[in-house]
């Protein structure tokens, strides 16, 4: 408890900064000398925007408001939007690719239906070409991708999934299991190319490696 006062105390202090008159938001850094990094949030786990996802329920409801509206605008240098998609990207990736990571975040915290919807729409173009979520895509050409697969993104696709329709992907997530093991099996050889018969010099050469006294 006393740790936990002690942190929120710090974040209180130092961890928000006001950015314009009359708006407040929390930083994204901070050194505990004046500086602050503000308008930016990594598009993985944690974050700012999870910050209700977090269990930091003490965390002032208002600011977080103020910080969401911050960086998922132009005030974000990382926040990109085009004809495709919008949302945030990170300096590990090329600019006008944006995080699915960060786009399935944005639908668990909204409380407008209509945005949730819209969010996972664009979830499900992510996942273009084979069918899983990327690490990230181009905004303007979902062709463009990093990652091909990157199961974080597609565990959070699942969640937001879950949580926003109500739906229970692990029953439909066992039927495609069983499906791709059937498939597999299917096209593996049932009988050696020899038809399994027994091949003499096998065991010539067994016979012919064992000291007999």
């Amino acid at each position: 408890q006393k740790l936990m006062a002690d942190v929120h105390e710090g974040i209180t202090k130092q961890g928000i900064v006001e950015v314009q008159p009359g708006v407040r938001m929390y930083a994204y850094e901070v050194d505990g000398l004046g500086k602050t990094l503000v308008d930016f949030d990594d598009p993985n786990l944690p974050s700012l925007l999870a910050l209700p996802l977090l269990g930091y329920d003490l965390h002032d409801q208002q600011v977080y408001a103020a910080t969401r509206t911050r960086i998922l605008s132009p005030a974000n240098r990382y926040f990109f939007s085009g004809t495709e998609l919008r949302g945030l990207g990170s300096p590990h990736t090329e600019a006008q690719f944006v995080w699915p990571l960060a786009t399935a975040v944005e639908a668990l915290t909204s409380d407008s239906p209509a945005q949730q919807v819209e969010l996972l729409r664009m979830l499900l173009k992510m996942a273009f070409g084979n069918g899983l979520v990327h690490e990230s895509v181009h905004v303007n050409a979902i062709s463009r991708f990093t990652r091909p697969e990157f199961g974080w993104a597609n565990a959070m696709l699942v969640v937001a999934v879950e949580t926003l329709l109500g739906v229970d992907c692990d029953a439909q997530a066992e039927v495609h299991r069983l499906a791709a093991i059937a498939q597999r099996e299917g096209q593996e050889a049932r009988m050696p190319a020899n038809q399994g018969r027994d091949i003499p010099q096998y065991y010539e050469q067994l016979e012919a490696s064992i000291k007999h006294e």
